[in-house]
């Protein structure tokens, strides 16, 4: 059995998933959670900058790299150019550059590349298997919810889904197209704990 370290990375919320992959075609959701690096708030009180945010999170790749020891890391490759519009050059450029950090901590554990899949061959994978409907970014969370017993969000204070959670689902959807990419659409099978 293998294991996928699947993430959907971002500066502000690193989401994570461990699926197990069989060779049979049987995959399983194995954990899944979060890691938040420090804010730009956080950083600018301590005097510090990106350096000391991008130190950060390396520490915490590294920590969960170690814990899971992963076969396969998995991240939605982020956007190499600038869309009018959507986000800033400078929001690329640090996008970017924690995906690349996160990339490296990864690759000196694993000594292996990180699977890079752009998120509409995610998005193609999954509504092909599962989906009736093209599957944006709110119907990631629900999908995942229902194929995967063992994926329950958490809510906040006031009974909302935590934020975080849709990083988690991100991940986990990065994961399953991996596995779906991996053993084939037909021959895959989601199994349950």
């Amino acid at each position: 059995m293998k294991k996928v370290l699947s993430l959907d990375i971002s500066s502000s919320t690193i989401g994570w998933s461990v699926i197990r992959m069989h060779s049979s075609g049987k995959i399983y959701l194995d954990s899944f959670g979060h890691v938040k690096p420090p804010s730009k708030s956080a950083a600018d009180k301590k005097g510090l900058g990106l350096s000391y945010r991008l130190n950060e999170t390396s520490i915490h790749m590294k920590n969960l790299v170690k814990k899971i020891k992963p076969d396969f890391v998995v991240v939605e490759d982020y956007a190499r150019k600038f869309s009018r519009g959507k986000s800033s050059a400078n929001t690329i450029i640090i996008l970017a550059t924690v995906n690349e950090i996160v990339s490296l901590e990864c690759f000196k554990h694993m000594k292996k590349e990180v699977v890079r899949m752009p998120v509409s061959r995610v998005r193609k994978f999954i509504k092909e298997k599962y989906s009736k409907t093209p599957l944006n970014k709110e119907g990631v969370m629900p999908l995942m919810s229902t194929l995967f017993d063992g994926f329950v969000p958490t809510l906040n204070k006031v009974g909302n889904i935590k934020k975080e959670c849709y990083d988690e689902a991100d991940a986990l959807a990065v994961g399953l197209a991996f596995c779906i990419e991996r053993i084939g659409s037909e021959d895959l099978i989601i199994c349950q704990k």
